[in-house]
């Protein structure tokens, strides 16, 4: 904290000057540095004014006059309220109770990469077959997660109780601790469905392209240009959610350290890729049926805007702080864009693929129980293999991991790259050998 100490209009830098009768004695105290350093200084400053203050009041000095006795009082009563004052430094002021998020997770694509084949029981850390995304719901703001995952081919199980994240059985991460409820969709926190063999994949049916910003949105540049964030998507597109954020909440500190309520503007417009700049719209609104956002709160809100049923194109999207950019440190008010999505009324999967793998969807809410990255999801499965029945002499398909029921479905399967058919081999010596590794109990299990 910096000091300015002046008679009248002069600035005293002989501080063994004494102010005649009559003339006005100013101490002006300058914050410097952060919240904590100023508060400090100005707490440290009250003291000086306050000692100051009483010798004025309290010491008779020769020639000065009764006019320096309310000089005294007044610096004496000024100095204990600067004192005294509870100047708020960010750690107590700045501490915004910030909601989760959900960014993406630690399975790994393998692009181009061939499906994999499961022969026996193994666990699995699936491949993610599309991109993941996330997505903003425009009701409350909660954030989601979607995953699509290709285990393998269409003829095996999974044990639904094995399912994990890390180490962690996936129940314990859902609200009712219940796996069941996670298939049938009760569960509020996670949704899977696992398809063997179906048409088309289970709850990520839709081509999405998210553009993740995570950037704050400004009325200008720190250049004086305009601040506006404008990004284009891939064409086909047919439908567009854009979300913000207000990271810190929203709010304005007054005189008595109190959080009032802070109005912000902003706006989402669309237009064709190729259009000019005057066909922009309105994209929808963030809030109800308004773009100003507002609060008195120090926790992460989060708005959310989409637009549906667009002719199939590419679209330039441009999100504007309308409200001019605040430099008062008491008003927080900081907007940031999350993401722009894109999305496509196409299959993530070809149908005809789905139809010969076994593929699992995955939703996840952003929660205090799973949030951020999420780790490897990973599983135990079985696969359905040609296993030979003695009670009428024939092969059928069951949950095994007999060498000899590899070896005919690798001969068999629908996987197989050139089937045989049964008069192509020997069947009674894979007979011997299935009822063999069966009375030694050899597996295979590999994936």
């Amino acid at each position: 904290t910096g000091w300015r100490v002046m008679i009248e209009d002069e600035i005293v830098t002989d501080f063994e000057r004494m102010p005649e009768e009559g003339q006005h004695l100013y101490i002006k105290l300058v914050p410097e540095g952060d919240n904590k350093d100023a508060g400090t200084g100005m707490k440290i400053g009250g003291g000086l004014i306050t000692v100051l203050g009483a010798i004025l009041l309290f010491t008779p000095v020769s020639g000065l006059g009764a006019g320096l006795l309310g000089a005294g009082v007044g610096l004496l009563a000024g100095g204990i309220t600067l004192y005294n004052i509870d100047i708020p430094t960010p750690g107590d002021r700045e501490k915004p109770e910030n909601d989760p998020s959900i960014r993406g997770s630690r399975n790994t694509p393998r692009p181009y990469g061939t499906v994999p084949t499961l022969l026996g029981r193994r666990r699995i850390y699936a491949d993610p077959c599309a991109n993941p995304y996330t997505w903003v719901d425009p009701a409350d703001g909660s954030v989601y997660l979607y995953q699509l995952f290709c285990v393998g081919q269409k003829d095996l199980q999974i044990e639904t109780q094995s399912f994990k994240i890390a180490e962690t059985f996936l129940k314990d991460f859902s609200s009712t601790g219940n796996i069941e409820n996670i298939l049938n969709g009760t569960d509020s926190l996670i949704h899977m469905q696992i398809a063997y063999g179906e048409t088309c994949g289970p709850l990520y049916n839709k081509c999405v392209h998210e553009i993740q910003l995570n950037t704050l949105l400004k009325h200008q540049t720190e250049e004086g240009l305009d601040g506006s964030i404008i990004r284009t998507t891939p064409d086909k597109t047919t439908e567009i959610n854009v979300d913000v954020f207000a990271y810190n909440g929203l709010g304005m500190y007054n005189n008595e350290g109190g959080l009032g309520v802070v109005f912000v503007e902003i706006k989402a417009e669309y237009k064709l890729a190729d259009a000019p700049d005057s066909d922009y719209q309105l994209l929808g609104y963030f809030y109800g049926g308004t773009n100003i956002l507002f609060g008195n709160e120090l926790k992460t809100k989060r708005f959310a805007v989409t637009k549906s049923n667009l002719t199939p194109a590419a679209y330039t999207v441009r999100l504007t702080r309308v409200s001019n950019d605040s430099s008062n440190s008491k008003i927080i008010d900081s907007i940031y864009v999350g993401s722009i999505r894109a999305c496509k009324n196409e299959e993530p999967v070809r149908s005809e693929i789905c139809q010969r793998t076994t593929l699992v969807g995955l939703k996840i809410k952003a929660s205090e129980k799973l949030q951020s990255i999420v780790e490897q999801l990973n599983f135990v499965a079985q696969s359905r293999l040609p296993v030979y029945n003695t009670l009428n002499n024939s092969w059928t398909y069951n949950l095994s991991s007999n060498p000899a029921s590899a070896a005919m479905y690798a001969m068999k399967g629908d996987f197989s790259q050139q089937k045989l058919s049964d008069s192509d081999i020997d069947m009674d010596a894979f007979k011997n050998l299935y009822l063999w590794c069966n009375e030694h109990q050899y597996e295979c299990n590999v994936y």
